[in-house]
């Protein structure tokens, strides 16, 4: 026997195997194991979320319908002024518009540069508004 003869012999033929194939080196066991806990890690920390979100929008009630927004029992009509606050910010402006997903104002302060609030955020209470009177 020729010297190429014994490397061919001994070269291992490749497997051929479709894809996506994954060759596990722990036991059965372990990989159940593994799954539950992430499993349990991932039930966990989604159910924190659910629960803050429901908690701050809870509390405001926000709808709109033919043209007017209703926002915690207070009806505004295009034309209101209203003061919108917005964390430490708050200023006077005059609503414009107001459609399902968002409305927008013109701030008197600021000679009727004109801003959009979405309707998301009156509902989660990052954006409050106040009738002026």
């Amino acid at each position: 026997m020729s010297v190429s003869n014994c490397a061919d012999h001994k070269r291992r033929r490749l497997a051929i195997v479709q894809w996506p194939y994954v060759v596990y080196e722990l036991t059965e066991a372990e990989i159940t194991e593994d799954i539950l806990a992430i499993k349990r890690a991932l039930k966990a920390s989604t159910g924190s979320k659910k629960k803050q979100t429901k908690d701050r929008v809870a509390g405001v009630d926000v709808s709109v319908e033919r043209g007017e927004l209703t926002y915690s029992g207070t009806t505004y009509p295009k034309g209101a002024v209203v003061r919108v606050s917005i964390k430490d910010v708050s200023y006077n402006a005059v609503l414009t518009d107001i459609n399902q997903t968002e409305i927008h104002v013109n701030r008197t302060e600021t000679n009727g540069k004109r801003a959009k609030i979405n309707i998301t955020q009156l509902r989660q209470g990052k954006t409050r508004l106040e009738m002026v009177a």
